[in-house]
């Protein structure tokens, strides 16, 4: 950093010039801590925006949305759905359950920053309600989403969102919290979560399309996804989730 006065390099952590003494308004340190909450900000951001796109893309494919379809389908607030009388009463559902979700993530769950957002897709016909609440431990994210459809839960996922300084490929556990894992398992209706992302880890494969990306799905019910990225030589995201449909579970009963 250069003074404003004189042009002298002014060392890191100095709070005027050696030069001419001209004050300094903020000091090396804190343009550094400033840009870190900004990269943590921007990470955030990336987060919950990845989160929103897989819970889209769940859902709409547990329903089969699109040969219901009879138009374009929209993302509204609770209240658009309301006023264009798209909502049959499954928004009510959608709020009593988050309201549950909620009280069970804030007594039961050791998380910070502890956040919820709710929304509807519809295409004038066909109306799903969803919702997740989400929250951070260390450097993971997680969350439980629900789907609702005709006042009935139609589908429920937990995933986890992380970042680690090595493929958890060549770890002996994915680096997340057991006790949290199983108790958002046993929340949604899944025994022993943990132990089964852990058995799925082991069957991983690269990506055939992305060299830097390994994957596996199993596409059963529940459904079980572990996508893993290699963002530098030392840093890997990944995204670890379990998805139940629940229609499907009551029509094999």
């Amino acid at each position: 950093m250069k003074c404003e006065v004189c042009g002298t390099e002014i060392p890191t952590g100095e709070v005027e010039c050696p030069e001419c003494g001209n004050k300094l308004e903020v000091t090396h340190q804190e343009i550094v801590q400033t840009k870190k909450r900004n990269d943590h900000n921007k990470k955030a951001l990336l987060i919950c925006g990845s989160i929103i796109l897989i819970i889209l893309i769940y859902v709409l494919a547990a329903y089969d949305f699109a040969p219901r379809s009879s138009g374009p389908i929209e993302r509204l607030t609770y209240q658009q759905t309301i006023d264009r009388g798209y909502d049959d009463g499954s928004i009510q559902v959608a709020i009593d359950k988050q309201k549950d979700v909620e009280e069970f993530i804030y007594n039961a769950l050791d998380l910070q920053n502890i956040k919820s957002s709710q929304y509807c897709l519809s295409d004038g016909n066909t109306t799903i309600v969803c919702f997740y609440v989400e929250g951070m431990l260390e450097s993971n994210q997680y969350s439980i989403s629900y789907s609702v459809v005709n006042k009935q839960l139609k589908t429920s996922r937990l995933e986890v969102y992380g970042t680690n300084n090595k493929s958890i490929q060549t770890l002996s556990n994915i680096p997340i919290d057991e006790t949290i894992m199983n108790k958002m398992g046993d929340y949604i209706e899944i025994n022993q979560a943990y132990s089964l992302l852990n058995k799925a880890r082991e069957k991983m494969a690269k990506d055939k399309n992305d060299q830097k990306r390994c994957i596996y799905i199993n596409q059963e019910n529940p459904e079980i996804s572990i996508i893993e990225n290699q963002e530098s030589e030392s840093e890997y995201s990944f995204n670890v989730s379990i998805d139940i449909d629940y229609s499907k579970i009551n029509k094999n009963r």
